[in-house]
């Protein structure tokens, strides 16, 4: 089974360089108002994302945003260095947002379950641009983005998660919320009980907190909590 792996919240480049040793095929950066892992569109954030894109020029580099305006979706397009563009903000807002993007942008969405009608009501024109992956995080009906909470599966959110692949079966889901090396198989497993649909519900996973240092501030990744949630989605390819 392929699975897709995406270490997301980088805020230092010796640990995306880390990251980069490991494999990782996805690596996210994260420039939200208001999150721990925030980077701020400076020169100095610049030089040190594009020195990690001259080191691993094959690593798929994905910034995040919420809460976007049009002007720092352009510096950030203008840096030329993400191949992808992930939103955490409102289906509406999304739409409108989603024309500033180039050709062949990876668009990816941040979405909880709880929101996936209005995602459906947004179908038409995330449809002409083409939705490469939805981020599924944890419950809350007020957040789009990341909540850190574990996500865990039920038949309720079984439901919503068979809506979006009816709504949206070419795009890729990928599991995130309170993702760590020692609870990613059972909760596949789980989520996999509840699926009850061909396939699998999920081709991917995206890990930010799981994967750092306990109280580091800025947070910092941890090398071996990085090494031991790979060596772990290893086993779930198995």
């Amino acid at each position: 089974m392929q699975l897709d792996v995406k270490y997301c919240g980088f805020t230092s480049l010796v640990d995306a360089l880390a990251a980069g040793g490991i494999g990782v095929p996805y690596i996210g950066f994260i420039f939200a108002p208001g999150s721990r892992r925030a980077l701020v569109l400076t020169e100095e954030t610049r030089r040190w994302i594009l020195e990690f894109e001259n080191s691993y020029p094959k690593v798929q580099k994905m910034a995040v945003t919420a809460q976007t305006d049009a002007v720092s979706l352009q510096t950030l397009l203008s840096w030329n260095l993400f191949q992808g563009i992930q939103f955490a903000d409102a289906p509406e807002a999304i739409t409108k947002l989603i024309p500033l993007l180039p050709a062949h942008t990876k668009l990816w969405i941040s979405i909880n379950l709880t929101h996936v009608e209005q995602a459906v009501r947004q179908k038409e024109s995330w449809d002409q641009v083409g939705v490469d992956a939805f981020v599924v995080d944890s419950l809350d009906q007020n957040y789009y983005g990341g909540t850190g909470k574990i996500n865990q599966a039920d038949p309720r959110k079984g439901n919503f998660l068979g809506l979006l692949q009816e709504q949206f079966p070419l795009t890729k889901r990928y599991l995130a919320g309170g993702l760590n090396a020692q609870n990613i198989v059972e909760l596949w497993q789980a989520w996999n009980a509840v699926w009850q649909r061909p396939g699998i519900p999920f081709h991917g996973v995206d890990v930010a907190g799981g994967i750092e240092a306990p109280g580091s501030m800025p947070p910092r990744k941890d090398l071996v909590q990085m090494e031991a949630f790979w060596r772990a989605v290893q086993k779930l390819k198995g």
